[in-house]
């Protein structure tokens, strides 16, 4: 039987079975679900160095919300790279912030021709340590011309009108974003 979508949200997998779970050997795996798991960064590290490997499946969605992931967002930019059918990143609800968001969208910049159309950075804290850095690896993100991103969502993330300003000019070219959300932060018209 070919497993093509694992939800395991809610549960307590911990370290262990992310790490378990990036070595899978279920090459048909087409959707990740961990939401709701308190995973935090050991785990999430070592389920994308598990997920990078060239034998690993090669998801199309991979969902990892609600798991208090602050600095992994460099593992994560970098599993962005090898999983080149990913369309829908779904890390909302966590607390990405600084050098780890800085990290997350310079993976989104060098994968900008995969297939990530779909973003959610909804309710994490890409506004408060490092915003200023944090806003210019995403507006480089978005000025790449082979982007495929077409949905991003930065809803709730205390993001102030400076940072807005350097997301603004990151999008002044961009041809390819279709929706972006930015309720709940300083953004202005």
């Amino acid at each position: 039987a070919f497993v093509v979508e694992l939800d395991l949200s809610g549960n307590s997998i911990g370290v262990q079975g992310a790490e378990a779970i990036g070595r899978t050997k279920a090459v048909s795996l087409e959707t990740l679900i961990l939401s709701g798991n308190g995973l935090a960064d050991t785990a999430v590290r070592r389920l994308c160095a598990g997920l990078s490997r060239p034998e690993a499946p090669q998801l199309t969605q991979l969902s990892l919300a609600e798991n208090n992931i602050t600095h992994a967002g460099r593992a994560l930019g970098d599993l962005l790279k090898s999983q080149n059918r990913l369309a829908f990143l779904d890390l909302h609800w966590n607390y990405i912030t600084g050098d780890g968001a800085v990290g997350l969208f310079e993976g989104v910049a060098v994968a900008g021709s995969a297939a990530l159309a779909r973003l959610d950075l909804s309710w994490n804290c890409l506004g408060n340590m490092g915003a200023e850095a944090t806003m210019q690896a995403l507006a480089a993100a978005l000025q790449q011309e082979d982007s495929s991103l077409v949905h991003l969502d930065l809803s709730y993330n205390s993001i102030r009108g400076e940072e807005c300003g350097i997301l603004g000019q990151g999008l002044k070219d961009n041809h390819t974003l279709l929706g972006l959300h930015l309720v709940g932060n300083a953004a202005t018209v």
